[in-house]
């Protein structure tokens, strides 16, 4: 029967209906919808929270929790962390090594 019918993971929609490519800062497994945590993107038509990569001037495991970048250290995005060179600083958030900065 057509009600059997689900869709494929990146997609949405109910059982037997039409299905929608998931739109980007989510993703979808078994035809639900589910939004990225907070401060994580993810590209149209994802299938998994795991799709979902934190921001710059963030860190996390994929699909995980997303902490704003510490001071003294830079997120470019995803799980990196990088830290700044001796005798400089960086803000919290910093999504870049040239934030880090020389001490005065």
């Amino acid at each position: 029967a057509a009600a059997d019918c689900v869709c494929v993971g990146g997609y949405q929609g109910a059982a037997g209906g039409p299905c929608t490519r998931c739109p980007a800062d989510t993703y979808c497994a078994s035809g639900t919808l589910g939004v990225c945590p907070a401060h994580a993107l993810s590209t149209s038509g994802s299938d998994a929270v795991t799709d979902c990569i934190c921001t710059g001037g963030y860190s996390g495991e994929d699909g995980g929790v997303c902490t704003k970048c510490a001071s003294n250290s830079f997120c470019v995005g995803g799980a990196a962390l990088g830290e700044c060179p001796a005798n400089s600083e960086s803000p919290m958030g910093s999504n870049a090594s040239s934030a880090c900065t020389c001490k005065a």
